[in-house]
């Protein structure tokens, strides 16, 4: 498992962290004076505000403090102080989100009191992370507003005694923040044009763009309107210190590292590296005027690399100037540059492509006035300035200050050439496109050279309340996208910029991200004011970000070009609108980025069809500047499969069919909603809410009001049909019990769906007409227990179409297939990388009957060899398949692969590749997947009784236990328990009468008696056609016994509307035969793999029209 990158539990919110220790503060002071043969000059000293310590030194209240508690600590929210002092219930449970409105239209005070030991001689008061339009008071005196959650405010804070007191007397700091909905509204209202903005079920997110805080706090279709208030960051004083025994201003001032990035560019045999550091004075210094003088230093000591710049008072002249945002004091831009022999460094991999290669590097100021000594305890941390630092009364002084940063060397090129050349790398050996085929440009990414698929999801945040957010949670979610092989991750516009320890991780674990600026689904305000404020928040956000490795993309916004034809404005007057957006993301957005981070590929919106700035090669040459692109930018359709990347979303078709999803270069989102496990429901609802119609369960559907009834018809047809019950009873047990069948199925469908789309696009990756190059579906991680686009829940556990990614997303995939709508089946290898497969696949076909026991025919065994190029390695009629076992039919067999990573010559990219099995299983293990012939409500489905067993506990976290089929295969077998976590295997087809042995890995500490009295499984058998004993906890069992009887009898006599055939008769169970090991895959059903379509005029094809036009496609995201 993954471990929390140092600070990473304080930084989310949980426990405090590590301080540094007084006595070694004071040591190190002591040798600073020592060293210099008067008192060091230059200091900066820190007074932490923060109020980490429980009970907390802060109040919270309302605005007319009908409401009002004590003992509070931060960082925290409104809504997580007001639960812990148990003022409120957990919002997210039942209806209490819509109950607990009053809290979001209130606004809320913190305020605390602290003493000064010393004179207060002028400075700053800092908030790194206020959400979000507040006020900030000072013993009654007003300091100043903060807009915008994304960045830091310095607020000055006068010398003297008429704003800050000294001990014994009390200050009083107080920070109100108002309701951002309200705020949001009364903008909206004044603002000049109307500036539309996509408002989902039960959210109030239509005037959102008024205000910098994350769009997802408003409401979105997947997630609570919460609209939290809260206090994120460090609260901190800063000054600069004055030295001992001079009057004020007669001392050189003090100043400090405020921001290091570290870019890399590669030439030929050498890597430039560029430091840019941001150093300043605090406000209210006791000479401002004077200017900052210091030395930068960098080094990378393990390669002996080692650099400094000297600031000299003639250059801060032009690198220093008074600090934006109205903070007072100045900031200095100052630049360092060394080049390190390519030959000497180790490369830096993306997660299973190769080795994260990390050298520690470090950025060190040290003003002028201070020894040249700079140890651990008596650096400023740039990143954290409250670590080490004491809280009132007591002010901590530090001389120099640090920025370490984890350095990775790699090339990172987003490909933009067309199809013809694309093709030449993608689909090596393959005819040139022709015709309408060579129309368009690539979008692909290559790493050190080799063009990657790329295999991911989008991210949202990882919790509404963001200082609830745990290190267990971060590193679970994470360690989930790496079990299944991610090597990509999109950071959602609509949520936020996440803490330093995110990216950390991903630089350690190879985690490449597309990192996104924080607009979404809305035009935005263009006012200079707004303007200003984005251009500072960008700022930021690139100088704390641009240093990481595992940065690949920036993005300007999420559907904000696709959206002028979601609103009746912007269709309306197309021209006033696109002028709106280029001022926005070309002049401000995008301005910022390609001009801190140059090296940095920069794509506008997503989707869209660019051109795109594509950063640095590796040659050491750019991109054309972003003001060409723009000169040259591809408006309108933003959604060409031929141009950029794609979004998709269809609500009303079979996924499977063919021409329905679009083979596009990229698909960036797309997505199959489904519902919160069945476990989950069951945490924050009574059970008179158990019941697919139940008022609960449709207040958890925030995509559409009709949204229950619209997906159920959807799944209906990728399945064939659907039980003629319609998921209803009038006993309230059976209403329970079908609809966990209904949540089961809606999962599975969704993992189908998500099956056929990645696989499909890994094939078209070698097709020159297509070149499709990443999947990037919606969404992995949730926000409640609600119905959304996961693949791991709220509550962290996997859903089915997460197990199913173990393969979809394997280094190599084997996957059976139809390329002709089922007359033909064949079996694909897809290699994630443009290179040919590097190992040896053992691949055996077997056909296998549904029921009975025995083993399958063999139909095809071979080895695929080293250097293969990724394609079709064999294929049958589908007739002639069948008919190679007697008595198979479409309906009573199926299709089994079974492949292995073979012993035999490997290329070198093997090695480069590590020690685990290129098919994302254990060495040495088979990765499994199925082909059916007919869709799964149609076949002759047998009773299938399973056998759950042998539970027993590995440790406190883990239990093991078998399972059996008997009788009859179990398809699409899906177990989970009440305890949360996730297993090694699941969603898989278990053959009669083998058994597999199954891991739990859970969240809590769990005992192997619990995982077995809770232990339910869910199959196709069961859930569709009433076909299953066994598999699920007592309590069901006995409501489910004569539903079974009822559902099998009610499907026999309907069998003949099902592929024509009568359904086979139950069968009675039979004993397991045998113990054999298995790692089964999920079923999957293709039909076909052609061009799709064209968009119909009435948006037919994404799934209809929304209100206002919107198509249904883009009312998701």
């Amino acid at each position: 498992m993954l471990k929390s990158p140092s600070g990473c539990r304080r930084r989310y919110g949980g426990s405090r962290g590590l301080a540094r220790s007084v006595a070694l503060r004071a040591l190190s002071l002591a040798m600073l004076a020592g060293l210099a043969s008067a008192a060091p000059e230059g200091l900066i000293s820190v007074i932490d505000l923060t109020g980490r310590a429980a009970p907390g030194p802060w109040s919270l209240a309302n605005a007319n403090s009908s409401v009002a508690v004590s003992g509070v600590s931060l960082p925290a929210y409104v809504h997580q102080v007001l639960e812990e002092k148990k003022v409120i219930p957990d919002p997210l449970v039942r209806f209490n989100e819509a109950e607990l409105a009053w809290v979001h239209n209130d606004t809320w005070t913190f305020t605390r009191e602290f003493k000064l030991d010393a004179p207060w001689t002028g400075g700053e008061l800092v908030l790194d992370g206020v959400d979000t339009i507040a006020d900030v008071k000072l013993n009654g005196h007003f300091l100043g507003s903060i807009e915008n959650e994304f960045r830091t405010h310095r607020l000055p804070v006068a010398a003297g005694t008429s704003v800050m007191r000294l001990a014994p007397q009390v200050n009083k700091l107080e920070i109100t923040i108002k309701s951002a909905n309200k705020e949001a509204d009364a903008r909206a209202a004044a603002y000049p044009h109307p500036v539309p903005s996509i408002a989902h079920v039960a959210t109030f997110a239509g005037t959102k763009p008024f205000v910098r805080k994350a769009g997802a706090d408003f409401g979105w279709d997947w997630g609570p309107a919460l609209g939290p208030a809260g206090i994120f960051g460090n609260i901190y004083l800063l000054a600069a210190a004055p030295t001992a025994g001079k009057a004020p201003g007669t001392a050189k001032a003090g100043s400090y590292l405020q921001a290091a990035l570290v870019r890399q560019l590669f030439n030929k045999d050498k890597i430039k590296l560029t430091v840019h550091a941001v150093v300043a004075r605090p406000a209210g210094a006791s000479s401002n005027a004077e200017p900052i003088e210091g030395t930068l230093d960098f080094s990378i000591p393990s390669l002996g690399v080692k650099v400094s710049k000297k600031l000299s008072a003639a250059e801060a002249a032009s690198a220093c100037k008074v600090q934006p945002g109205g903070a007072g004091g100045v900031a200095c831009d100052v630049f360092a540059v060394v080049e390190v022999e390519k030959a000497k460094v180790e490369l830096w991999w993306p997660a299973g492509h190769g080795a994260q290669k990390l050298y520690d590097s470090t950025v060190t100021w040290t003003p002028a006035g201070v020894p040249a000594v700079c140890d651990a305890a008596s650096a400023l941390d740039a990143d954290d300035p409250v670590l080490g630092a004491a809280s009132a009364p007591a002010a901590t002084k530090f001389g120099c200050s640090v920025a370490k940063r984890e350095i990775g060397f790699r090339t990172i090129e987003l490909v933009t050439v067309s199809p013809a050349e694309g093709a030449k790398e993608l689909a090596p050996g393959k005819p040139a496109p022709t015709g309408a085929d060579a129309e368009g440009e690539t979008m692909y990414i290559r790493v050190n050279g080799v063009a990657m698929f790329m295999k991911g999801a989008n991210l949202i945040p990882f919790h509404t309340i963001r200082t609830m957010v745990t290190p267990e949670r971060v590193n679970a979610t994470m360690q989930g996208a790496l079990d299944v092989h991610f090597n990509m991750l999109r950071v959602w516009g609509g949520g936020i910029y996440l803490p330093n320890d995110f990216y950390q991780m991903a630089d350690r674990v190879g985690m490449l991200l597309w990192q996104e600026a924080m607009f979404a689904c809305a035009h935005y305000p263009s006012d200079e004011a707004f303007l200003n404020e984005v251009r500072l928040e960008m700022r930021e956000q690139v100088l704390r970000l641009g240093s990481h490795t595992s940065l690949a993309v920036w993005g300007g916004n999420n559907e904000n070009e696709v959206g002028f034809v979601w609103f009746a404005e912007s269709r309306d007057d197309p021209e006033f609108y696109r002028k709106e957006y280029v001022k926005l993301y070309f002049d401000t957005v995008g301005e910022e980025i390609t001009k801190l981070d140059p090296e940095t590929p920069f794509v506008d919106s997503s989707p869209a069809n660019g051109p795109f700035y594509t950063g640095a090669k590796p040659d050491g040459t750019y991109s054309a500047p972003l003001s060409q692109q723009l000169a040259v930018k591809r408006w309108g359709d933003a959604q060409s499969p031929k141009f950029g990347d794609v979004h998709y979303y269809n609500n009303e078709d079979d996924c499977t069919a063919p021409g329905i999803v679009p083979e596009a270069r990229m698909l960036s989102e797309f997505g199959w909603q489904s519902d919160a496990p069945w476990y989950s429901i069951k945490s924050v609802t009574p059970p008179e809410d158990w019941d697919t119609w139940a008022p609960s369960a449709q207040y958890r559907q925030r995509w559409n009001t009709n949204g229950t009834a619209i997906k159920t018809a959807q799944m209906g047809k990728v399945f064939g049909g659907l039980p003629n019950h319609s998921f209803k009873s009038a006993a309230a047990e059976q209403r329970a019990a079908l609809y966990s069948d209904w949540i089961y199925l809606r999962q599975m469908h969704q993992s189908i769906c998500y099956d056929f789309t990645i696989s499909m696009m890994r094939r078209k990756m070698r097709d020159p007409a297509r070149l499709s190059a990443g999947t990037l579906y919606w969404q992995l991680n949730d926000v409640w227990q609600g119905a959304s686009w996961s693949s791991i829940d709220y509550e962290l556990r996997w859903k089915p179409v997460h197990y199913a990614l173990q393969r979809n997303y394997a280094p190599v995939q084997v996957i059976p297939f139809s390329p002709d709508s089922g007359k033909t089946v064949a079996v694909d290898v897809s290699y994630d990388e443009s290179r040919p497969i590097p190992s040896p696949i053992q691949i055996k076909i077997t056909v296998h009957p549904l029921e009975g026991c025995g083993k399958g025919t063999v139909v095809g065994d071979f080895t695929v060899p080293a250097g293969t190029p990724s394609g079709v390695v064999w294929s049958s009629a589908a007739d002639a398949l069948l008919a190679k076992r007697a008595g198979c039919s479409s309906t009573n067999c199926f299709l089994r692969v079974a492949a292995v990573e073979a012993a035999g010559t490997a290329s070198p990219d093997r090695a480069r590749r590590g020690p685990g099995s290129i098919l994302g299983v254990p060495v040495g293990a088979a990765q499994f997947s199925s082909y059916f012939f007919a869709k799964f409500n149609a076949l002759a489905l047998p009773v299938t009784s399973l056998r759950p067993r042998d539970f027993h506990q590995i440790d406190d976290h883990t239990v093991q236990f078998t399972i059996t089929a008997a009788g009859g295969a179990a398809i699409g077998a899906f177990w989970d328990t009440q305890p949360a976590g996730h297993f090694d295997i699941n969603n898989a087809e278990l053959v009669p009468c083998e058994t597999v042995k199954v891991t739990f890995h859970s969240v809590d500490p769990v005992a192997a008696a619990e995982v077995e009295r809770t232990l339910q499984i869910w199959t196709y058998n069961g859930a569709l056609q009433g076909k299953q004993v066994g598999g699920m906890p007592a309590e069901r069992a006995a409501t489910m016994l004569e539903s079974t009887r009822a559902m099998a009898a009610a499907e026999a006599a309907q069998g003949a509307k099902r592929g024509g055939e009568k359904a086979a008769k139950p069968a009675k169970p039979a004993k397991a035969e045998g113990e054999k090991g298995a790692k089964p895959a999920k079923p999957t059903k293709a039909e076909g793999d052609k061009a799709a379509k064209p968009a119909k005029a009435d948006g037919k094809q994404n799934g209809g029209n929304g209100k206002d036009g919107v198509p249904r496609q883009m009312l998701r995201s």
